[in-house]
């Protein structure tokens, strides 16, 4: 099943372009030229990463080419004995012109928006587009009969090895100055590749091409080292896929006269660009390349945050963690997520300031660095967790990012489904996500603290888990809270339950009123019947419904709570569990299993466990 979005002069209509069969182009200065370098579909990049796969084709020849003609292939895990491919590929490919097939269970939200830059896009449900980094891949043109069966097919372009993880969580990005797809089967040319971690989505949509050059002249210089931010005193290699040829370097000059021949490998101390070219006897020098070398050094959070995939080396101080996996760190420019995700052990404390050597990522756009290994992450010292910075709702965005802060004298509008709390000040609004007890829809708070981090598309505010993120006010006195039930609706609750009711006001006194649902009276000081805690209120058919408010003396009372139940069956843990090894409800539905959650275990992004337990028996 194919999806197909078109644009700029990629379009059935083009079929009538097909009729042209050249262009006029313009005098040259070159005087060889190779009929077999004319162009045609190539794939100008590759990437993958779990189910993020793309693959990029390029029209570098002068034609329009109708992908009918063509197919992708797969060759599984490397046996030559199962290939699969996509099945009618539509649309005209006008020259120069760039065709992304994206496989259509991918989720990452830059990779989708990125390949909306090409001409023409492509969603493929294809088994051929759910490759793994195993899998070579390639291009055919095919030939069919009036029946439409295929009867000759050429294969015009390939990537991959047998045998080997050629492309595993990998981006490989076609040199500018290819102009033909390799035909030779079973083969990765690092001299016509650029290789680059996984998820690094910045060229999928647009290529760079030469154009179709002379056959006397030499391709361009290469580097396969991969990573362009090195350590201090880093040595870098430059290669041609010619082995007889000599690369001349330069890395302070522009003119080719002060570059000096490559003898040796090039150290690197500082940042550095380095300039080179190739030469050999009767042949045209190729075009002089720039390879850009960062030195990794220490550097603020604020200047390595809004990159991909890339090391760095960076300190901060630890705020909070939220979730398995993700620390939240910052220093005086910004904050981060130190994760954990791929380091389990990692166990950092908050209030800690540490120097962390590691990768960063973006995951939903949320800036995260992943340390390299437990001996790249090194304590600093124990300043403690900084004061929150105050900031206005409408300041709840990018730039406070992952740092602690505090909004001062909200009000709360409204709650959705998710319970995110909308905030309004002077400034505007805000999200916030709460741990522990909700916020009350139309109150007024004196300050809440948290941390901000981009979720479901909007900065939201999270707070810790730590009572004092949130303070109520220093002139009313603290809400009801039921030992058992939700304020924003029912709760199924066995029949004979006890609930227990308190203020975090301390001296406060509770008054309350049961009745059979939710339309009982507001209680009051004079009406509401005065709570106990050694006489807990017994839910049973006709105490459904419970409406409190605290008050004290010197401070306003409390808004009311009204707290709803209805009477359910539940299964028990204990009979789920049985006496032995094996559940005596093996392969049996069960519902209303009531329990406290007491851990969440990830084994992968797609696939979690929840922990469990009943503090009652049965």
């Amino acid at each position: 099943m194919l999806k197909v979005r078109m644009k700029k002069l990629i379009s059935h209509l083009l079929v009538m372009a097909l009729v042209i069969s050249s262009f006029a182009v313009g005098p040259v200065n070159q005087i060889s030229w190779a009929e077999e370098t004319q162009g045609g579909l190539i794939i100008s990049e590759y990437t993958e990463q779990g189910y993020n796969n793309a693959i990029e084709i390029y029209n570098s020849s002068k034609e329009y080419l109708n992908l009918e003609d063509y197919r992708i292939g797969k060759v599984t895990n490397g046996k030559e004995d199962n290939i699969s491919y996509t099945k009618d590929l539509q649309g005209v490919v006008s020259p120069s012109a760039i065709v992304v097939v994206l496989y259509n269970r991918a989720n990452n939200d830059k990779l989708i928006s990125k390949a909306n830059r090409a001409d023409l896009l492509i969603k493929s449900s294809e088994q051929a587009m759910n490759f793994n980094g195993n899998d070579p891949i390639f291009i055919e043109k095919i030939e069919k009969d009036s029946s439409g069966k295929i009867v000759n097919q050429e294969t015009i372009d390939y990537i991959g090895v047998l045998d080997e993880y050629f492309g595993e969580d990998n981006t490989c990005i076609r040199n500018a100055d290819i102009v033909t797809g390799q035909t030779e089967k079973h083969k990765f040319d690092n001299g016509q590749w650029d290789v680059k971690s996984k998820n690094y989505y910045e060229n999928i949509g647009i290529h760079t091409f030469d154009g179709i050059q002379p056959a006397n002249k030499l391709s361009k210089v290469y580097y396969t080292g991969g990573e362009v931010i090195v350590d201090p005193g880093s040595t870098i290699t430059l290669n041609h896929k010619e082995s007889d040829v000599k690369i001349f370097y330069s890395t302070s000059s522009d003119n080719k006269d002060d570059f000096v021949e490559l003898t040796d490998k090039i150290v690197i101390n500082e940042d550095t660009v380095v300039r080179a070219f190739a030469r050999k006897d009767g042949m045209i020098d190729s075009d002089v390349v720039d390879f850009a070398f960062e030195v990794l050094v220490k550097k603020d959070i604020i200047d390595v945050r809004n990159r991909d995939n890339v090391p760095a080396i960076i300190e901060g101080i630890v705020t909070a963690k939220l979730g398995s996996y993700d620390y939240y760190m910052q220093d005086d420019t910004a904050g981060i997520i130190v994760s954990s995700y791929k380091l389990k052990s990692l166990d950092l404390k908050t209030g800690t300031k540490y120097r962390i050597k590691g990768q960063i990522e973006q995951y939903y756009d949320m800036a995260q660095i992943h340390p390299e290994s437990l001996e790249a992450v090194e304590i600093v010292g124990k300043p403690g967790i900084p004061e929150p910075k105050v900031v206005s709702c409408n300041e709840v965005n990018e730039t406070h990012e992952g740092q602690l802060i505090k909004v001062r004298n909200v009000h709360v509008e409204s709650v959705d489904g998710k319970k995110n709390f909308t905030l309004k000040d002077s400034s505007g609004t805000a999200i916030v996500n709460t741990v522990g007890d909700d916020l009350d829809v139309g109150q007024d708070y004196e300050f809440i603290v948290g941390l901000i981090k981009y979720n479901y598309g909007k900065y939201t505010i999270f707070t810790r888990d730590d009572s004092e993120d949130v303070l109520w006010s220093t002139t009313k006195t603290y809400p009801v809270e039921a030992s058992q039930g939700d304020k924003t609706g029912k709760v199924k609750i066995e029949v004979g339950t006890k609930i227990k009711l308190s203020s975090e006001t301390e001296g406060a006194s509770i008054y309350y009123l049961p009745g059979k649902d939710g339309t009982i009276d507001n209680p009051t000081p004079e009406t509401g019947i005065l709570y106990n805690d050694s006489n807990p209120i017994t839910i049973d058919e006709n105490t459904l419904a419970i409406k409190a408010i605290a008050v004290k003396d010197g401070l306003g009372n409390s808004p009311v709570r009204k707290y709803e139940y209805e009477l359910g069956e539940f299964t028990y843990i204990h009979d789920i569990q049985g006496e032995g090894h094996e559940s005596p409800l093996k392969d049996q539905k069960v519902s209303n299993v009531k329990g406290i959650v007491t851990a969440v275990s990830y084994k992968d992004r797609n696939q979690k466990g929840i922990y469990i337990q009943h503090l009652i028996t049965k």
